[in-house]
């Protein structure tokens, strides 16, 4: 992709640098169906909205040299005009917006010049990209510069789709589909600067749960029979009474004696407990 491609666009009006402030008239040779009345209300906020939006500042390039060229005001009003440029460019440095210009100037094509029979860089593209720094209204020079780098990315993605789409070439199909991903990315980098970007927030809800655990004895399996609804179904000193419960089912036999009247039916084993078995 030469920088230096020739290009349709030419020189600007300086009478219709702002479409809010100077109309122009379509021309065609076609005829033409009258407006809809759908539109009128429309038009009328269109208008309004329009009118609300930053100024366009516009610029003309008169030719010193070659190859050298300086951007001029394209009204009769160049200290309005200065500061319009220098707005554009969030910067009070005159050497900051000469170096932003030309740096936008190469980005751009070229257009002929009969006048001068040679070529010269299209102003209608230079005074695109100026206004597309001017839409994001940096604040200072590095926002700028972030504005300039978005434009070139936005340049190359649109030169290489159209190429794409011409060639149907798979790899420049897919280098213009990282090109747009990153003007996504210089986006929300922008945003994430002035404290717009996406911000992801947490909420941790803590919650107090009471867990009961009900432990019973399979009495079925172990004895043979099931507690009654009367006897508790907790452990320690009823075993007692479900022993005695089964025994009376199982007709009547007595549980084992034992010296120990504390609880233990039958004693464990041991040296002070040997006399009782």
């Amino acid at each position: 992709m030469a920088n230096d491609r020739p290009t349709n666009l030419g020189d600007i009006d300086p009478a219709a640098t702002d479409v809010a402030t100077a109309p122009t008239q379509r021309r065609t040779k076609r005829a033409v169906q009258p407006m809809p009345a759908l539109l009128e209300p429309w038009a009328v906020k269109a208008k309004a909205r329009m009118s609300a939006r930053p100024a366009s500042p516009g610029l003309m390039l008169e030719r010193r040299g070659p190859n050298d060229f300086v951007p001029v005001s394209p009204h009769d009003n160049d200290e309005v005009w200065q500061l319009q440029i220098h707005d554009a460019f969030g910067t009070r440095s005159p050497s900051t917006v000469r170096v932003f210009i030309e740096q936008l100037r190469t980005l751009c094509g070229q257009s002929w010049d009969e006048q001068d029979h040679a070529w010269r860089p299209s102003e209608t593209e230079l005074t695109a990209a100026l206004n597309f720094v001017n839409s994001v209204q940096p604040r200072n020079e590095a926002e700028a510069g972030l504005a300039a780098q978005m434009l070139a990315v936005h340049f190359m993605t649109m030169r290489l789709s159209a190429e794409a789409l011409r060639t149907s070439d798979a790899r420049t199909a897919s280098v213009a589909g990282k090109l747009a991903r990153t003007y996504a990315m210089q986006m929300d980098t922008l945003q994430r600067a002035r404290g717009k970007g996406r911000s992801t927030r947490q909420h941790i809800t803590v919650r107090h749960e009471k867990h009961i655990h009900s432990h019973q004895h399979q009495h079925v399996a172990a004895w043979g029979c099931a507690p009654p609804p009367s006897v508790p179904r907790a452990t320690g000193e009823h075993h007692v009474e479900r022993i005695e419960h089964r025994a009376a089912h199982d007709g009547g036999s007595a549980p084992l004696p034992g010296p120990d009247t504390g609880g233990a039916v039958v004693p464990l084993a041991g040296r002070r407990r040997k006399a009782g078995l």
